[in-house]
């Protein structure tokens, strides 16, 4: 019997609506029977996952997150297995990620300080516990209407005294977020979290990411070297460019010392434990001020999804919690070519016509949804098994009410699949990155193979590979050789460190 045969699921879950499904992983709002209270369910299946990666990381945040429990941090209320499932509840925050947030440009000055004082409280009580998040990004910053913030994700975290994540040779994380040191593949420290916090508050008072280039290698290079300067942004106040001032240092050792150092700059005098909802005054009667809200929602999504943005958007609304639920792809041996925008993927591009939504026929009984997608490269856009579109796509795509399946195709990369539930007048957020990286750093050099192909010899810029299983050999001749294997997810990058010199030094 699968997870999809019954209502109730696990002997404890009754399922009020499935609200992501991928290969392996799904994601439910639910009802906890025992508990009497509505949750987020997330399972997966473990016969039909292909990358062998997203069980531990699954099960990783399953037993981080339970050891915390703060009004700042997404809370588990238990976890399990039953047959080939694996299975965790949350519990149930509706809200939009801080990504979504920032692109909106609704927070005020008063709100976005706000919260970044919350995002260092969960910080705060994280590390007091031990434990580093290792992947602080907007997406893992979720926020609900009365913009209460929770850290979400914690699949990635590291744990005081876990065996299984010691090995400081590779990381996995996100690029643009990391630290010099986590993308060095360095012993990390609470530091690292707040460098990543750093990014995070200047791209929530500016709108961009300062270390974000055209590419990864870009991307890292601007972490090691791109000096940046506070004073020349609009950010008036002292205390929030202080903070991020010092948490952008690239040596730690000039870094903030901790998430409550960081409070105190911004005058935050309550403990980290302690809850302080940011609830806007209301001048108005509730009744009132409820009727102005959704019309001031529907106009601000309209002008959004308008006008759209060079970044990745977020994950869906109400759903934030879920954003750990990426799609896995499958490895695939074909050769990556490292120019993602070359002149023949711009003839193909060029030569696929979009079907403009202008064209589209629908029941006129029900509004369809909007559908934005962004994905890294460019895919071709199946719904329900028909392909209708090549990204970049300039404008949502409108869809009729009821379950679809999406699939984003590029002929080097494993096909991303999500199935989505479409209501009338809602509008969803799709991304993508189809692809992984792997940037090497060998001492004094090595030849670097990937599945026993050649890729080159270091130094080189960070390279573009299919997810999934790898594994990577090091080869210098008059030092030997290493092979390291490795499995990592879509839109990660593996960052090998590796000194010949060191190991012969130190045998």
């Amino acid at each position: 019997m699968t997870e999809d045969s019954v209502n109730i699921l696990f002997d404890k879950f009754e399922i009020i609506g499935c609200l992501k499904k991928d290969l392996g992983a799904s994601v439910y709002s639910a009802h906890h029977i025992y508990l009497g209270k509505r949750i987020f369910l997330k399972t997966l299946d473990r016969e039909k996952v292909t990358d062998p990666a997203m069980l531990p990381r699954f099960q990783r945040e399953a037993k981080t997150l339970a050891q915390l429990d703060h009004p700042n941090i997404i809370k588990v209320l238990d976890f399990g297995t039953q047959g080939q499932f694996f299975y965790i509840s949350f519990e149930y925050f509706e809200s939009r990620n801080l990504r979504e947030m920032i692109k909106s440009g609704h927070l005020s000055e008063t709100e976005k300080k706000a919260v970044l004082v919350q995002l260092f409280r969960g910080l705060a009580y994280a590390h007091d516990h031990h434990v580093i998040h290792r992947d602080i990004k907007p997406e893992n910053i979720l926020l609900d209407d009365n913009n209460v913030l929770k850290i979400a994700d914690f699949g990635l975290a590291l744990v005081h005294g876990d065996a299984a994540l010691t090995q400081q040779t590779s990381i996995v994380g996100t690029p643009s977020y990391m630290s010099p040191e986590q993308v060095r593949g360095e012993k990390l420290t609470v530091q690292s979290d707040l460098f990543s916090a750093g990014v995070v508050a200047y791209e929530l008072f500016t709108g961009v990411n300062p270390f974000l280039g055209n590419d990864v290698g870009a991307t890292l290079n601007n972490i090691f070297m791109k000096k940046i300067s506070v004073q020349e942004t609009e950010i008036q106040d002292a205390s929030i460019r202080q903070v991020i001032n010092s948490a952008l240092q690239k040596n730690r050792q000039n870094r903030l010392p901790s998430a409550k150092a960081a409070l105190a700059l911004l005058g935050d005098s309550e403990e980290s434990g302690t809850e302080k909802p940011i609830v806007r005054h209301r001048l108005f009667p509730a009744k009132l001020v409820a009727g102005l809200a959704v019309i001031a929602l529907v106009i601000s999504l309209w002008f959004i999804f308008s006008h759209q943005a060079k970044e990745p958007l977020a994950s869906k609304k109400n759903v934030g919690v879920l954003d750990s639920l990426v799609i896995r792809p499958p490895s695939n041996s074909a050769a990556i070519e490292t120019a993602m925008d070359s002149t023949a993927e711009r003839a193909l591009i060029a030569a696929d016509p979009l079907i403009e939504v202008e064209n589209q026929i629908f029941d006129t009984s029900e509004v369809p949804g909007r559908l934005t997608i962004q994905c890294q490269p460019w895919a071709h856009v199946y719904i329900n098994g028909e392909r209708r579109y090549t990204t970049p796509l300039q404008d949502a795509i409108l869809l009729e009410p009821g379950e679809h399946e999406i699939q984003l195709r590029h002929p080097q990369f494993p096909t991303f699949v999500q199935n989505l539930r479409i209501e009338s007048e809602k509008e969803y957020h799709l991304t993508a990155t189809l692809y992984s990286v792997l940037a090497c750093n060998v001492y004094p050099w090595g030849d670097i193979y990937l599945n026993g192909e050649i890729l080159g010899q270091t130094p080189f810029e960070p390279i573009i590979i299919p997810p999934g299983q790898h594994v990577l050999t090091v080869e210098n001749k008059q030092h030997g050789r290493i092979n390291e294997e490795f499995s990592i997810a879509a839109g990660d990058t593996f960052y090998f460190s590796y000194s010949f010199i060191e190991q012969t030094l130190n045998p």
